[in-house]
This record gives structure tokens, C-alpha cells and sequence, in this order.
């Protein structure tokens, strides 16, 4: 069935969040006087500043039913992630050790423990 006139929900949903995310890190830099990457350019993509790495999780997200991940490619390393998840996946090793992220990148996990989407928390619970 045709969706009709009108425009595209994730047009102005991908420009809310992007703006979203500046605002909140200039009001982060504006009451903490810290400042912290909030998003990085790769080719023609702007991605967060963080790397999202839920290896640790591998376990509990596969017993919800996923069975398909996204790795976003990197210029280092990402062969290795790949290999890594595929060796969880099919049993070969337990989950897979987190802080596998490029040079220069931080790790997040922050959304998926219910914390800052931009922060660390080591040891955070599966």
C-alpha cells in the first residue's frame, strides 16, 4: 500500500536528533565547563563520537531473539570485531570481552543500562 502524500518520518527525525545531540552537549560544555566529543564525520556519515559496544551483552541480546547485529566499519579493526562476534554467535567462545573499539574512539554503553547514552559503565550487569 502506497504511504500516501505527505513527507518521510526519518527526514526530520534524523535532523531532531542531530540537532538534539548538539544542543545537549553545548549544555553539557555550558554547565559542567568540560567539553566532550559528541559525534565524528566518517565519509558522509556523522556517527556518534562514542562507539557503542554491547559485547558483554552478546548473550542476554541473542536469548531476546536478535540474530543479526550491526558492525559499523572502521579503518582498523574491524575484521577482528567481526570475527569475534561470529565466534559468539556460533558458540565457539563466551561473550566477547568489551573495549574493542578503533584508536582514538571511547566506548558507550550508556543506552542499553538505562544511563547517558554517551557513557562507560564498566561491568554494568547482563
Amino acid at each position: 500500500m502506497p504511504a500516501g502524500w505527505g513527507y518521510s518520518y526519518l527526514d526530520w527525525m534524523g535532523a531532531y536528533s542531530f540537532a538534539l545531540a548538539m544542543l545537549s552537549a553545548l549544555f553539557h560544555r555550558a554547565r559542567t565547563g568540560e567539553g566532550q566529543p559528541f559525534f565524528a564525520l566518517n565519509g558522509i556519515q556523522t556517527q556518534s563520537a562514542s562507539c557503542l559496544d554491547l559485547c558483554a551483552h552478546l548473550p542476554e541480546i541473542q536469548a531476546m531473539g536478535v540474530d543479526v547485529v550491526r558492525v559499523s566499519p572502521h579503518a582498523v579493526g574491524t575484521l577482528d570485531v567481526i570475527a569475534l562476534l561470529d565466534a559468539v554467535r556460533h558458540g565457539r567462545t563466551g561473550a566477547a570481552p568489551s573495549g574493542i573499539v578503533p584508536a582514538g574512539a571511547s566506548a558507550s554503553n550508556g543506552y542499553w543500562t538505562g544511563q547517558p547514552g554517551i557513557a562507560w559503565i564498566a561491568g554494568a550487569p547482563a
